[in-house]
């Protein structure tokens, strides 16, 4: 743990560094039991997809931090697109737009970078990085599915209509 100042904060800063300590304790123990578990219990995707899930999700960690900020700053980016674009008329090159896709593809490999870089474990083979890099997609993916969909409706918005047409008129 960090050094701390014992003539500053008295039996509160106490309290929480030491529930601090527990919590790390904790993750690193629930860590430890989902590693060493037989592969008849959890099967090793399953224990990668875990463990990466662990990891993203921990609030202390570096990997964690990136993925909650880059998660925050794709929903800003897409809130921005979608008030300059009422604001815009409509194009094609809007229909062909990507943004989000490109986005989430660039924060998949940041993330996973980061998160091989910190845990070294998830890059000990081809296959173990292989699988953490599809957890994370997964996770990524799963985060922000609403947004990614939007778009492809939005992308296709116009052949859809055009084919409905075809159809009715058929």
């Amino acid at each position: 743990t960090a050094p701390r100042d014992e003539g500053k904060g008295g039996i509160v800063s106490n309290f929480f560094a030491t529930n601090e300590v527990i919590a790390k304790k904790g993750r690193q123990k629930r860590d430890a039991a989902i590693a060493n578990s037989e592969d008849h219990e959890i099967p090793l995707k399953e224990k990668i997809f875990l463990l990466v899930s662990s990891s993203l999700n921990d609030k202390k960690s570096l990997p964690g931090y990136v993925y909650r900020k880059l998660i925050e700053k794709l929903r800003e980016r897409v809130e921005e697109r979608q008030s300059n674009s009422k604001e815009e008329t409509v194009t094609d090159d809007l229909v062909e737009d990507r943004h989000v896709r490109q986005d989430v593809h660039a924060i998949i490999k940041h993330i996973t970078a980061t998160l091989l870089e910190v845990r070294p474990g998830f890059s000990s083979s081809q296959r173990i990085t292989e699988i953490s890099a599809s957890a994370v997609e997964s996770l990524v993916f799963g985060e922000v599915y609403d947004l990614v969909f939007d778009e492809i409706v939005s992308e296709t918005r116009e052949k859809d209509k055009s084919l409905g047409d075809r159809i009715l008129n058929a």
